[in-house]
């Protein structure tokens, strides 16, 4: 896919616990550029495809 980037991701549960608690205490804040039902997931993927997002886009169910 053009202009595509891959990104890596391991698991670690410490790790995860230690971000969750700071996005709940506000120490952390979380840039979403846009939110999105499960149904209108072409339009996600194509507001991701676009690019010049500031954020991640959110898909919800």
């Amino acid at each position: 896919m053009p202009g595509a980037r891959k990104s890596y991701v391991q698991e670690n549960a410490t790790d995860l616990a230690h971000l969750a608690k700071l996005v709940d205490t506000d120490e952390l804040r979380l840039r979403i550029a846009g939110r999105f039902p499960l149904d209108d997931i072409r339009t996600a993927h194509e507001s991701f495809e676009a690019g010049g997002l500031l954020g991640k886009v959110l898909i919800t169910f």
